[in-house]
């Protein structure tokens, strides 16, 4: 499976701020910080940490194959299951880890999006992607640092819970 970059550690929010561009200003002090007034709003970014992704979708949309020059799909039947052997997997080959699963948020970056996303930000993500419905994985490793390369590991037989379809 190849591996994809994308601004994903990067979070960008446009915060309005028309009365202080319409009154003149050029700039407002956030949080200690001079921002400028761009277009009448704030560009505010926000940076995670690092981690590794595993990304699935909840639903198949017709773009997705092309999106991602896919030629099959595994079909996850326990996501639980999945997840779990996913976590024992990784572990056995590179030490315990942090580990967390779950539904991707796509936000409006003119919205801020509900406060428990701004503190998993590896679950949002912009809603021009909303079509993909991502369902992620994601990992940190506790005692290791995590490179530029993707990294490539067995989780075992999945045939009990999942198929392969191929198109």
């Amino acid at each position: 499976m190849k591996s994809m970059k994308d601004l994903e550690l990067e979070r960008v929010f446009r915060i309005p701020a028309y009365k202080e561009a319409l009154s003149g200003r050029t700039e407002v002090d956030y949080r200690g910080k001079s921002l400028p007034i761009e277009n009448g709003a704030l560009s505010l970014s926000v940076v995670g940490n690092d981690y590794y992704l595993f990304s699935t979708c909840l639903e198949v949309d017709r773009r997705m194959p092309t999106d991602f020059e896919a030629t099959g799909a595994l079909v996850i039947k326990d996501k639980g299951r999945f997840v779990e052997q996913f976590r024992r997997a990784f572990e056995r080959q590179f030490g315990e880890c942090f580990l967390r699963a779950g539904q991707v948020y796509y936000y409006d970056p003119y919205r801020l999006p509900p406060k428990h996303f701004l503190h998993t930000p590896e679950f949002l993500k912009h809603f021009g992607y909303s079509y993909q419905k991502e369902h992620r994985i994601v990992v940190r490793p506790k005692e290791r640092s995590i490179g530029p390369e993707p990294i490539f590991f067995e989780i075992g037989a999945l045939s009990d819970f999942c198929e392969l379809v191929e198109f």
